[in-house]
């Protein structure tokens, strides 16, 4: 009878893995890096204070997948994994971002969390964080004090047959020093305000 049929699938992709977990920093605003003879020093990576309420800089790295375009959603928390300042929005396959126009709070500690997407399901990273800190902020709890101190540093106390022993004239804060050519300091800072 000489009858045939032909019919078509939609393509079958094969969509398996996650993309890969990638790390999420905040970052100084490139706009205000320093330059060296007109050229750009990029900022040295992940910050943990920052002294605006304004603004916020974020990027991420190392999200990937092999085969499937990965997109990204940003948010902004005050919690890790949290979007209760500013909710997730999309960003593309962008790998940096910038909140402006933001009412961020004195002392109050900031995460980013970043949603990388694939048509294979989502991987989330959240930022360890940064505070916000104003140039001219008093911190409680905070102490500067002349000299080492009575820790010496780099030295592994607990592993040493001299855990025990003075190490040379010690005090925590010096009045005087014999040298005229270096000057030592060493602080103290609150726990709530540690990053």
């Amino acid at each position: 009878a000489g009858l045939s049929v032909v019919a078509s699938s939609q393509p079958y992709v094969h969509v398996v893995g996650l993309p890969s977990r990638g790390v999420v920093m905040e970052v100084a605003d490139a706009r205000q890096e320093a330059s060296v003879y007109g050229i750009r020093i990029m900022h040295a990576g992940d910050i943990d204070f920052q002294n605006t309420t304004t603004e916020l800089h974020c990027e991420w790295r190392g999200f990937s997948h092999p085969h499937l375009v990965v997109t990204y959603q940003v948010g902004l928390g005050t919690s890790p994994g949290a979007d209760d300042v500013i909710t997730f929005i999309d960003a593309g396959v962008e790998t940096r971002f910038t909140w402006a126009h933001l009412h961020l709070q004195r002392f109050q500690m900031y995460y980013v969390t970043v949603i990388a997407s694939t048509e294979a399901g989502n991987t989330t990273v959240t930022s360890d964080g940064v505070r916000v800190v104003l140039d001219g902020d008093v911190i409680n709890g905070t102490n500067v004090l002349d000299g080492t101190g009575c820790k010496p540093l780099d030295y592994n106390r607990s592993f040493s047959h001299h855990a025990d022993a003075p190490f040379g004239a010690c005090a925590e804060d010096i009045d005087y020093q014999a040298s005229t050519t270096a000057v030592s300091t060493h602080w103290s800072i609150a726990d709530e305000i540690r990053p």
